[in-house]
């Protein structure tokens, strides 16, 4: 069997680290295709499955008709059996794609509410729903938005939860004895998660604890802009961009307050 996915990119963030988990969770004996429609990151790092081949496209926006072009005749030349996207850049190119490049089945997937969508999006999601053959959600509110508001038929609808293994996480405690409030985010660096917050949260708790820091995991796009924005804020000097961190218990233990 010949599986292709599709994503964004392969940045630290929860979508990317689920795609290399489920990828690296296959038989070796499958035919592995990461197409990556922007740029790849460290996470690719960890794809472990022996017969992976991943492809960068590096389509520079949503008018790059030469760079939808390559991903449309990508998806014709490796003829896969399956292919399964994620987030919704990938899944609206995946839609589009599917009648030219002949994909047998194409299953969507959502990883969060996407509350940001504005009426476009949703439009077109409506509009090219019928051509993905299942639709992923991870929580039932997730579902239940899919549709009501981009009206994506239920009968399309899998849910599949995010597994935790919260018992792990709860044995995480604080990395000794520190002085000053830590204070972490852990997510990709893209509009989107508002990073830009945090760093105006430290801003204003600075006053009241100057001894306050923040930590930041992750990887992508908006890293030079919050790096400006904090020299503009003038707390660069107490916010640490770590990039992307394997080690997330070591992480989180650093952003708890020591007893």
């Amino acid at each position: 069997m010949r599986i292709a996915y599709v994503i964004s990119t392969l940045h630290g963030g929860g979508a990317e680290r689920m795609l290399v988990n489920l990828v690296n969770a296959l038989p070796s004996t499958m035919e592995i295709h990461v197409i990556v429609l922007k740029t790849t990151g460290q996470m690719a790092e960890h794809l472990r499955h022996p017969q992976t081949r991943i492809h960068t496209l590096k389509i520079r926006s949503h008018a790059d008709v030469a760079g939808w072009i390559r991903f449309t005749r990508l998806l014709a030349s490796i003829r896969p059996d399956i292919v399964h996207s994620h987030m919704t850049l990938s899944n609206l190119a995946t839609r589009v794609a599917k009648p030219f490049s002949r994909i047998p089945i194409l299953v969507n997937h959502e990883h969060g509410l996407g509350v940001w969508k504005g009426r476009t999006l949703c439009l077109l999601d409506g509009l090219t729903q019928c051509l993905a053959d299942r639709v992923i959600t991870v929580s039932k509110a997730s579902r239940q938005l899919r549709i009501s508001r981009e009206r994506i038929s239920p009968r399309r609808i899998l849910t599949m939860y995010n597994a935790i293994d919260w018992m792990y996480w709860s044995r995480v405690t604080p990395a000794g004895q520190r002085s000053g409030l830590s204070l972490g985010v852990a997510a990709s660096l893209t509009r989107v998660k508002r990073i830009d917050l945090a760093l105006r949260v430290l801003a204003g708790l600075r006053v009241a604890r100057p001894d306050a820091r923040l930590l930041v995991a992750g990887e992508g796009p908006e890293l030079a802009h919050l790096k400006m924005l904090a020299r503009e804020l003038g707390i660069a000097p107490y916010v640490a961009f770590l990039g992307f961190v394997q080690d997330m218990a070591g992480f989180y233990a650093r952003s708890m307050p020591s007893c």
